[in-house]
């Protein structure tokens, strides 16, 4: 079938990392077509986030027994997610060098 169908999306659970309001939870429907910034700026919307900042932050799924799997920038979160979980972290990438 070409159309989308209810295969082609799902609910994904994304916390972000935030310290005292850490463990909340935003449901967000990820279809076929979306690469990560897309769902990265939903999710920041979603938690009354400035979506500009989406470049900042990675999506990590969390994964049973401790594992997790950083999505990269350019994939499509569909495809790339494991079956598995999910369950997501919004995360600040990791600065390889600080600014000043």
């Amino acid at each position: 079938s070409m159309g989308p169908g209810a295969s082609d999306c799902r609910i994904i659970r994304v916390q972000m990392e935030l310290g005292e309001d850490g463990s909340v939870y935003k449901s967000i429907l990820v279809t076929s077509q979306d690469k990560a910034p897309s769902v990265i700026s939903r999710v920041l919307k979603k938690n009354n986030r400035d979506s500009a900042v989406a470049s900042e932050y990675e999506l990590v799924q969390l994964l049973p027994g401790e594992r997790e799997l950083t999505i990269p920038a350019s994939a499509n979160v569909f495809y790339a997610m494991d079956g598995a979980s999910h369950d997501f972290l919004l995360r600040q990438r990791r600065r390889s060098s600080t600014a000043t």
